[in-house]
């Protein structure tokens, strides 16, 4: 009785391994969106704009219902350097202009699936893992008659624990191509940057000096998802 329970359900069992790209658009939230107003200096922050998304997948499956999957993810947002910029504007017969790189964060993370059968197929995927953020270097550039003045910052983080999970649905093309709609919220501890902020007025040598602040995150994210079973 035993033996035939479980030939049944190993027949049933027809896709042991999963393996998915995806890539979307990503939403920052309130905390890296308004950056500029939840820092107390200022000057050390940047707000950021909607951004990219990529990722990879791995999925192995322990019933129909239930998997254990790795993912890796990686998301760019870019500056939003006009509100950016207005922080930096304190002499109103001065111009400014700016240059910005993006926000980037990498994560690597370990979940489990709880998935429905059948053709279409409904996921669910809580995660947990590591992750880094580089905060984007920025230059300003202040201009004065012929005085001018630069800033530029750059910052890098440790590793925090990062939590969150995918839930989609997706179609089963054949028997090894899938296509999907993965909708993904992520969220970190405070990460805790260390980097520098140089000036350097008119021909003067520049004067750099450290700075450190702590900075929080979260997105939520959509992407197409193109998977392979087997």
């Amino acid at each position: 009785m035993f033996f035939v329970s479980a030939f049944a359900q190993e027949k049933e069992l027809d896709t042991k391994h999963i393996i998915s790209i995806q890539a979307g658009v990503a939403f920052p939230s309130d905390e890296l969106k308004d950056a500029n107003q939840n820092d107390v200096n200022t000057t050390n922050a940047a707000s950021a704009a909607s951004g990219i998304t990529a990722g990879f997948d791995y999925q192995r499956n322990i019933s129909k219902y239930f998997g254990i999957n790795v993912l890796l993810r990686a998301y760019t947002f870019p500056v939003d350097e006009n509100t950016t910029l207005e922080e930096f504007m304190d002499d109103p017969s001065a111009s400014y202009t700016i240059d910005s790189e993006p926000y980037a964060l990498g994560f690597l993370g370990l979940g489990f699936t709880v998935q429905s059968g059948g053709f279409i197929q409904a996921y669910l995927s809580p995660f947990v893992g590591y992750g880094g953020m580089r905060s984007p270097e920025i230059e300003v550039r202040e201009t004065v008659g012929v005085n001018y003045e630069k800033m530029t910052r750059d910052y890098s983080s440790d590793l925090k624990v990062m939590y969150g999970g995918d839930f989609g649905v997706r179609v089963k093309l054949t028997k090894v191509l899938l296509l999907g709609i993965n909708a993904e919220y992520l969220a970190s501890q405070d990460f805790e940057f260390d980097g520098d902020v140089s000036v350097q007025q008119n021909n003067d040598p520049k004067q750099a000096s450290p700075y450190e602040f702590n900075q929080s995150f979260s997105t939520f994210s959509l992407a197409l998802k193109i998977g392979f079973s087997f």
